[in-house]
């Protein structure tokens, strides 16, 4: 009984000091497969693109923007892949700005702008949260794609919600204006 005592003091702490959560993998599988397939880049080159702590803070960027190089061939794409923090089940109960606070729930997702700025295609591909799995479907993802590439895009007016996904399909969407916003910043930097 006081092994179980002690174990449970020791769990509780644990849980009470926050756990860390993993490192975005950046260049995973799903993305390297979705560019050989859809962008016809078998062996990407990935650049980090360098953004300053001042653009990086206007534009709540929690990951990385990279521009991938096709050997050979002149032309390249744009990836932002990065995390979005949603609500821990339970403690949220409508459409908000979600936190970037550690404790919250979150899913990662990468977007591949062309060299023009639009969205070629949005992939979840590490999802964290107990709710809101339905924003993982590509169906759902390509109205991204279908976007005009300055069109912001909000949910309810050009981009459909989700029913039992309201709040990661708001928090997605809201990213995605964010980078949809910021591309062409980083496109002129180039």
């Amino acid at each position: 009984m006081q092994i179980l005592i002690k174990y449970s003091i020791l769990l509780i702490g644990i849980v009470s000091m926050g756990v860390s959560q993993p490192e975005i993998e950046h260049e995973n599988k799903i993305l390297l497969r979705t560019l050989k397939r859809s962008f016809d880049i078998a062996k990407p080159e990935f650049e980090e693109v360098n953004l300053s702590e001042k653009f990086i803070s206007e534009y709540q960027i929690s990951g990385k923007v990279f521009k991938v190089n096709n050997p050979g061939k002149s032309q390249f794409v744009i990836i932002y892949s990065g995390r979005v923090y949603s609500c821990r089940s339970g403690g949220c109960s409508a459409p908000q700005k979600t936190s970037n606070k550690a404790s919250g729930e979150y899913f990662d997702y990468f977007a591949i702008f062309n060299i023009k700025g639009k969205v070629k295609e949005v992939r979840v591909f590490n999802y964290q949260a107990t709710k809101g799995h339905g924003i993982v479907s590509k169906g759902w993802l390509r109205q991204f794609e279908k976007l005009n590439h300055k069109e912001k895009p909000v949910v309810g007016k050009n981009i459909d919600g989700i029913s039992g996904a309201t709040i990661s399909s708001h928090a997605i969407t809201d990213d995605m204006a964010l980078r949809i916003k910021m591309i062409d910043t980083v496109l002129k930097s180039l």
